[in-house]
């Protein structure tokens, strides 16, 4: 739980460096509030935090669906618009592809490694909290550190924050 709070903390501030001001984080909190009510008490002074929970009754256009259903629904119909550019990578491929809808409802079988359609729920969170949320602004960000080498050593660039972490436990 630390270490998840930490990352989501680090990518608000390098947010706030670059002078780009999230509207909100919007955490899942179906299944662990605590957790999520940790993060709100965290990062609420960076970011207002929204908890959203999937099973939440929302009310659109005179028909009433749970969060998750509609919100599921809402990324999709944006995705075949291609209003969602989504990044072409295998794992998010094969992430995003595990998510079935069934009667009505999304669901997701677990890959071989624990998959289970984490960055689907993501985007779809992140989505419905840009609708939401109301106007935003958006600019260009330089990412990365510009090198054309690839550094040695720890690649992910959360990595030395992790270890950061391991080590005060």
């Amino acid at each position: 739980p630390d270490l998840s709070i930490a990352i989501l903390e680090h990518g608000v501030n390098v947010l706030r460096a670059a002078e780009l001001r999230p509207q909100s984080l919007n955490v899942d909190a179906s299944n662990e509030l605590y957790h999520a009510q940790r993060i709100k008490k965290k990062l609420g002074a960076l970011v207002p935090v929204r908890l959203l929970k999937g099973g939440e009754k929302v009310q659109r256009a005179g028909e009433e669906q749970d969060l998750k259903t509609f919100a599921g629904n809402q990324l999709v119909a944006y995705m075949e618009s291609a209003r969602v550019p989504i990044a072409n990578h295998p794992y998010l491929e094969g992430d995003f592809g595990r998510v079935v809808k069934a009667n009505g409802r999304f669901d997701c079988a677990v890959g071989p490694n624990g998959e289970h359609g984490d960055t689907f729920d993501g985007t779809k969170l992140a989505l419905y909290g840009q609708i939401t949320a109301g106007p935003s602004n958006a600019k260009a960000v330089k990412v990365g550190s510009g090198q054309n080498e690839p550094r040695k050593g720890l690649l992910h660039p959360l990595a030395k924050l992790a270890a950061r972490l391991r080590r005060r436990a």
